[in-house]
């Protein structure tokens, strides 16, 4: 076994870009510590706030799933994963108990305070 370094590889995400040919882009653990790192400095931990919930609304297909993700089970916050039906033209964190919207509804980017108030 070797061991486990920030600069070794994660995961591997495929993109076609403006070009529309697949091809992959390299994210290295360390982009993923900074990732979670940033995203728990805005909501801290669940010893912190222990009724945080994160929106997950993006498709596994899409990066942005991957941020939804560790930012909710690393912080030991609640993970929403949404339905699809209600998102349609609903008001971001509608019927979800939800506090933070990583992934922002209407195409936008949305964040949420502890308090469940837009940022």
């Amino acid at each position: 076994l070797h061991p486990v370094r920030l600069t070794n590889l994660a995961y591997l995400i495929y993109t076609s870009g403006s070009t529309g040919k697949p091809k992959a882009v390299a994210v290295s653990n360390s982009g993923l510590a900074a990732l979670i790192a940033t995203s728990q400095a805005m909501t801290g931990s669940r010893l912190d706030d222990p009724d945080t919930r994160v929106l997950c609304v993006a498709s596994p297909s899409f990066d942005a799933s991957v941020f939804e993700l560790l930012w909710a089970l690393t912080a030991g916050h609640t993970l929403v994963i949404a339905p699809a039906e209600p998102l349609d033209g609903a008001p971001e964190g509608a019927d979800f108990g939800i506090n933070v919207a990583p992934v922002g509804l209407k195409r936008r980017w949305v964040w949420y305070d502890g308090n469940g108030k837009p940022l």
